[in-house]
């Protein structure tokens, strides 16, 4: 393919919060920074303006799209991209095939329509412990953990996976000293992700516990100037996680696109006395001897700006065969658009099946707002097939434009909604399209009979 046309993504320097390093299409830059102390001071979410830039756009001022060209299907572009391969189609072997209830709101949307943002649990000794409680999903056997942590010295922490007790909490037994590790946390790393030293057997449906607690070994710290009267170190050391957690996903076993509904997913804490639940959304994931990867992955929320008629939005294929009536992004602007922000639906031979305008930029503000838009007429969704939505505006370059709100990856793309088939896409033309290989986009589609 000719270089001209293909998409290309800059990012300029960025400043996030010490929750990761993450990844693009092309180089994206990273400075980390975590405020220890109270919760409100410990807040771990950040906004991050992803400038869509591409060359050779190939569009008008206009709100119209154009179907009228040879589209260029997704599968023609994957040599633009070497993080991954583009996934556009599916067996039907793979497909869910679920029943989907009438009249029914699904989606890659927290918090009834709010980003959750993220906090910590603070460890001060080795009698508290966290545990990440999950339903596993295979048959198999995990042998690496990645987890997000936080300290502001360096700190030594026993981490591992234990069975349930059958109550909720964990069993307190380590199966051998090989189902856990001794892992030294640095200042300022935050992703942690570490081979066990031998693999953990574990079966499908089973309740399982991802345990942190610091090291009782007093031999590192015992000179320090943090240390209290037992030797132990009084720097602060927490487990990253949400600051609440999600009705929907993967809490809904409904969602004809996801895999692992869990119920029993939840950030527990023991106090050196009895386990508390936290109610608090984990961050993790787990790899199999097998390959396969399992987990909640979403440690950042970003914005990515939209205008130049460069359209924003979330390529997704059904895993089930549903009708859809409305579908709703998480947007906001900044300072005053020319023009409105606009919508278009199309399938994988960028065929327009719907567009029209998704919000009038009188009704939004600097604060992110999740709309909703009622389509003129149904939209059939059939399993196995690619569709996109987005959002886009004519409106040039500069500090007025539009936001459209996503959720970030800095360990694993793989878990993410519906999979790796799933992701936020961004294209110059409405023809050459390109997923965000570490995003999802904020959405809801609802379905009717």
């Amino acid at each position: 393919m000719n270089s001209s046309k293909t998409l290309k993504i800059a990012i300029p320097v960025i400043v996030v919060i010490a929750i990761g390093i993450f990844f693009g299409l092309t180089a994206m830059q990273s400075e980390n920074q975590i405020s220890s102390g109270t919760e409100s001071n410990a807040e771990l979410e950040e906004e991050n303006s992803k400038d869509v830039s591409l060359n050779d756009p190939k569009v008008t001022n206009s709100s119209k799209l154009s179907d009228t060209k040879k589209p260029i299907l997704t599968s023609e572009i994957t040599e633009v991209y070497s993080t991954s391969q583009v996934i556009d189609k599916v067996e039907e072997e793979q497909l869910l095939r679920k029943t989907i209830p009438s009249h029914y709101k699904f989606g890659n949307f927290f918090d009834n329509s709010l980003l959750i943002g993220m906090t910590h649990s603070e460890l001060e000794d080795s009698n508290q412990i966290h545990s990440i409680r999950f339903t596993n999903k295979y048959d198999g056997e995990i042998n690496n953990i990645s987890i997000k942590l936080f300290t502001d010295s360096e700190r030594e922490v026993i981490v591992g996976i234990q069975e349930d007790n059958g109550k909720g909490n964990p069993n307190g037994i380590w199966n051998s000293e090989e189902s856990y590790l001794k892992l030294s946390v640095l200042p300022k790393q935050g992703s942690y992700s570490f081979e066990l030293p031998k693999s953990f057997k574990v079966l499908k449906d089973e309740v399982y516990h991802i345990v942190i607690q610091l090291s009782p070994d007093l031999s590192e710290n015992e000179n320090s100037e943090n240390s209290n009267e037992n030797g132990l170190d009084n720097s602060s050391f927490s487990v990253v996680h949400y600051k609440g957690n999600t009705p929907h996903q993967p809490f809904n076993p409904q969602d004809p696109d996801i895999y692992w509904p869990d119920n029993q997913i939840n950030s527990l804490q023991y106090n050196g006395e009895e386990w508390i639940i936290l109610d608090k959304w984990p961050i993790y994931l787990l790899s199999y001897q097998d390959g396969k990867v399992d987990g909640q992955p979403y440690t950042l929320k970003a914005h990515w700006v939209v205008r130049e008629n460069r359209p924003v939005g979330q390529a997704i294929i059904p895993h089930s065969d549903y009708k859809v009536s409305k579908f709703a992004f998480m947007v906001s602007k900044k300072g005053s658009p020319g023009d409105d922000l606009y919508y278009g639906i199309q399938d994988n031979d960028n065929k327009l099946l719907a567009s029209g305008v998704f919000a009038k930029s009188s009704q939004l503000t600097t604060k992110a707002s999740f709309i909703e838009v009622v389509l003129d007429e149904p939209i059939n969704f059939n399993a196995g097939n690619l569709y996109r939505f987005f959002v886009y505006s004519p409106i040039p370059k500069g500090d007025d434009n539009y936001n459209l709100f996503g959720l970030e990856f800095s360990l694993n793309n793989a878990p993410g909604y519906g999979g790796e088939i799933n992701r936020l896409t961004t294209s110059s033309d409405f023809k050459n399209w390109g997923p965000w290989y570490d995003a999802d986009a904020v959405f809801a589609l609802h379905t009717i009979p």
